[in-house]
């Protein structure tokens, strides 16, 4: 894999194949530029794909473990992105990456063609008094990932966080090589819990985005998830919204052709409209 330093200095590796408009692909918590590699077969034959991986994760630096992770922190790596695609990106993220993908649209909107996200965990969304018990509910999962961290009871925090994510089977049937890896990110997903939970966000913070939008959310996800997606509807009106019959959280995976197909459709009828070939 290629690297890039970031203007904090980190070493970030990145997948870059392809050719065609350019895709920033941006991955989710406990996982990395490759969780993309069933959508990409579906889209390298016409665009040209950067998946990076943030720190912590994949083949980028290791996350030291109880450091505090910052909201520019991740930002800074796409922003090595659009230097390497020299050209406005399609950026699309999916879950942890879609608070990044949104942080980056307010700050970089010249940067970015397009933008889609995939059920993107921006909970500190959820401070209006109807989503006190959702609220309650992440509140509860965040506090235990971190006291497993704390107790270097890794194994336990990464159970806990699959499980609720997909289910406890899929987190018992996992493959060891990949348990290895998750159980790794752990501490770098702490640090996320702590980011999200202190962001003092609200909707107001993303409703300048104009760029063309897509929101996609699996029909099957959580209550929470759900209800981010319904503050991200009302912030961002003109954006498009999909949602995919019998996906969970993790569609990337379980519906790749699906979302490729939407995230094809999306660059094609930008590229029109400028004039451009997708």
């Amino acid at each position: 894999m290629p690297h890039i330093t970031t203007k904090d200095g980190q070493t970030c590796h990145y997948f870059d194949a392809g050719m065609g408009a350019s895709v920033v692909l941006l991955h989710g918590s406990a996982s990395a530029g490759a969780a993309w590699a069933e959508v990409n077969q579906h889209l390298l034959r016409d665009h040209r794909i950067l998946a990076p991986d943030f720190r912590g994760y994949g083949q980028s630096e290791p996350w030291p473990r109880g450091a505090a992770l910052s909201p520019e922190s991740d930002v800074l790596t796409v922003e090595a992105m659009f230097e390497v695609a020299a050209e406005p990106v399609h950026l699309v993220a999916h879950s942890y990456g879609g608070v990044v993908a949104l942080r980056a649209a307010t700050q970089h909107p010249d940067r970015i063609a397009s933008l889609t996200l995939i059920e993107p965990v921006a909970f500190q969304l959820l401070r209006a008094e109807e989503d006190r018990e959702l609220r309650a509910e992440i509140e509860m999962l965040a506090r235990r990932h971190i006291e497993f961290v704390g107790q270097n009871r890794d194994e336990d925090a990464a159970a806990a966080f699959i499980g609720y994510w997909t289910s406890p089977t899929v987190w018992r049937e996992l493959a060891a090589p990949m348990r290895t890896l998750v159980v790794a990110s752990m501490p770098r997903v702490a640090a996320e819990w702590r980011m999200l939970f202190d962001a003092t966000d609200d909707p107001d913070w993303i409703r300048g985005t104009q760029m063309p939008t897509q929101l996609i959310l699996g029909n099957r996800t959580t209550a929470a998830t759900r209800r981010v997606m319904s503050h991200l509807r009302t912030a961002l009106p003109e954006a498009s919204y999909v949602e995919l019959d019998g996906a969970g959280h993790m569609s990337l995976y379980s519906h790749a052709a699906v979302l490729a197909g939407h995230v094809r459709r999306l660059v094609s009828s930008v590229a029109g409209y400028r004039g451009q070939a997708a």
